[in-house]
């Protein structure tokens, strides 16, 4: 019986998806079947004057005035020349994207929607959205075309345009968006596979042509064409939500703040009030079930809490502007994911790397290092009029001058500024502890690997750290690098020996074998403490896994003057252990003291082994760049019983 009804669900699944099928290929051939919905709704005439009035409506950027533009100029000079090349390029169809460099990406003087540039691979542009397979196809990154046709790097081109009044600017966009319609109809090619991208693009294609719509005035043409695609994305998000065996994660966030941008920014859909509703109702179920209660995002990556922040935060600040309201427990929950942002910053304003990195944001409003997350922080202290949320270093950013304009920069200087980072900080429920003081900082993962057991962006980096000393990155993450284009390496990036803690040979700490995304997590967690024992910080973490006891225990003394680590382990299945440490791009281990580049001295190290060697590994600080660094690495035979080892560094004070 369970095979017939399980037969019967499967073959209703097909006949679903066989009726969508043809629906898509029955309105394809046509220029636009919502175009004769918006006309038939409205009249041309009435409907290009309620779009002419509601383009004049300060929805989510700021009036982008001569008094704000001279105060960008003046502020952020370095960005407005770099916005300016940057749509240039565009213009000319170069795009920088996950690490490709700058690539010509045109076809015959057009741009190749459906091409990964990188390997050379064309997806059919006729084949029906569910068909497309990528995940089988070694060495292709269907995120290269996705990435291309989120429109983030075309929103250069609408600043460009506020920047210098440069025409050229908004009909670039305007050209882009029409020959992106013309060879992407709904339902077709690999640009609707995900809807996630789905929506990202239509937030970003709303957000650009908002800051366009400041002093331009778009053809009527355009105009309907823009808008019936933006419902043909909307209807489509709508019927194609991203779950995984009724998990979500960041896919079903961004494709419901697509949602609700869309039904905010075209009141006159039909079904935008619906929409609308549906999607803050959700936001707000889907905060309480994927923000941890200390803040923290529950897969197990700290640049995804970026991202699924971004989210959140931006669809706070577009609602609240347009006299649109969630809860105060929703903007408590955003407000508290702000928080841990400024507790995980290092002193220079990058973040650390926990699990997964693939530079992944909601809107770019400006061009920054992805691991630079110090932006968050300005518009943390703006959208929630609290000071404390600003970091001693932080300076007013860019993309919060786009969305509150010059009012809102007096206002960011007027909030007492300056929040007291604490020394230690526990986030407990993704098991991330951090100790800093000043140009010191520690981060320690020792956390479940989140999004209920199945770990998507997670890594095998339990007792791992990263450590910077006087400012300077001095033990690192070595990164992600890719996803599906090379499932062999994104493993070795994911894996135990690619972290700064012990690597029992042929034992992971989880399994890798289940999946790119997929990392359950079978780790026991005996104890995890942070806590000041007089005059220094300790931590102390014990996890069991596989037969193996992995004890660890950090003493960092004030001013982080000497950082001691003492290792206790035992495991039965295996012969020989690995301490490995991870140093930064540049820098070197010679005669036992960490060197930059310049022969300066960092600090100098101390391990109770003698069998201490260094060989070459790969750190990835973005999406599809790798650097090569040099790994310390310290080979530990495992006898029967309790085995220890002590690291002690002392850190090269300054005069």
């Amino acid at each position: 019986m369970d095979q017939l009804e399980s037969a019967a669900a499967a073959l209703a699944i097909k006949a679903s998806r066989f009726a969508e099928f043809l629906k898509f290929y029955f309105f394809k051939s046509f220029d636009s079947y919502t175009k004769r919905f918006l006309v038939k709704v409205f009249t041309k005439t009435a409907l290009l004057l309620h779009l002419s009035d509601a383009a004049k409506k300060n929805r989510f950027i700021c009036e982008t005035s001569d008094n704000f533009i001279s105060l960008y100029r003046a502020q952020f000079p370095e960005q407005a020349k770099k916005i300016v090349q940057t749509a240039d390029d565009v213009s000319n169809h170069i795009f920088d994207l996950l690490g490709s460099g700058p690539r010509h990406v045109s076809t015959r003087q057009q741009i190749d929607w459906h091409l990964d540039f990188k390997s050379g691979y064309q997806w059919n542009k006729k084949k029906y959205f569910r068909c497309i397979k990528f995940r089988e196809i070694p060495g292709v990154d269907i995120k290269i075309p996705w990435e291309l046709s989120r429109f983030q790097s075309q929103m250069c081109l609408a600043q460009a345009f506020v920047l210098t009044n440069e025409i050229k600017y908004a009909q670039t966009f305007q050209s882009q968006v029409l020959h992106w319609i013309k060879n992407n109809p709904p339902g077709f090619g690999v640009n609707w596979r995900s809807t996630m991208d789905v929506a990202l693009r239509v937030v970003n294609w709303l957000v650009i042509k908002e800051i366009v719509d400041s002093t331009y005035q778009f053809p009527e043409d355009f105009t309907i064409q823009f808008y019936s695609s933006v419902y043909d994305h909307a209807r489509f998000i709508r019927h194609h939500f991203h779950h995984v065996n009724r998990i979500t994660s960041n896919h079903y966030l961004s494709e419901l703040a697509g949602l609700l941008f869309v039904a905010i920014y075209c009141p006159f859909f039909t079904e935008s009030n619906a929409w609308r509703a549906y999607a803050i109702n959700e936001l707000e179920k889907e905060s309480k079930i994927q923000i941890y209660p200390d803040g923290t995002d529950y897969e197990g990556s700290i640049c995804y809490h970026r991202l699924v922040l971004e989210i959140l935060l931006y669809c706070l600040i577009l609602a609240e502007k347009n006299g649109v309201y969630f809860s105060d427990q929703f903007k408590a929950i955003v407000k508290k994911m702000c928080t841990v942002t400024l507790t995980y910053l290092k002193p220079n304003g990058n973040a650390p790397q926990i699990g997964d990195n693939d530079s992944g944001q909601f809107i770019k409003l400006s061009r920054r290092h992805s691991l630079d997350h110090r932006y968050i922080l300005s518009l943390a202290a703006l959208a929630f009029n609290d000071g404390s949320l600003k970091s001693h270093d932080a300076d007013f950013a860019p993309e919060a001058l786009w969305i509150y304009g010059s009012s809102g920069y007096e206002k960011w200087r007027s909030l007492q500024g300056g929040h007291s980072v604490a020394t230690k900080t526990a986030l407990p429920d993704s098991g991330w502890y951090v100790i800093k003081e000043k140009n010191d900082y520690m981060i320690i993962s020792c956390g479940q690997n989140g999004k209920m057991g199945l770990g998507g962006h997670a890594h095998n980096d339990k007792l791992s750290l990263e450590l910077m000393l006087n400012g300077c990155d001095i033990f690192v993450d070595p990164g992600t690098f890719v996803y599906m284009p090379d499932p062999e390496k994104r493993n070795v990036f994911r894996s135990t020996r690619s972290h700064n803690t012990i690597y029992f040979q042929g034992i992971e700490q989880n399994d890798l074998a289940k999946g790119v995304f997929y990392l359950p997590d079978t780790i026991k967690y005996d104890a995890r403490v942070l806590e000041r024992n007089g005059t220094y910080v300790r931590f102390y973490g014990k996890i069991t896994y596989q037969n193996v006891t992995h004890e660890r225990r950090i003493e960092v003394s004030e001013k982080f003057s000497v950082i001691k680590i003492y290792d206790r382990f035992s495991a039965t299945d295996a012969s020989m252990a690995y301490l490995l440490y991870h140093l930064a791009p540049d820098l070197v281990l010679e005669n036992h003291n960490i060197v930059d580049q310049r022969g300066e001295k960092l600090a100098h190290l101390q391990v109770n082994a003698s069998d201490l060697s260094i060989a070459h590994y790969h750190y990835s600080p973005e999406y599809g760049v790798v650097k090569d660094a040099v790994v310390i690495t310290v080979a530990l035979p495992i006898y029967d019983g309790i085995n220890n080892v002590t690291t002690i560094l002392s850190k090269q004070l300054k005069v």
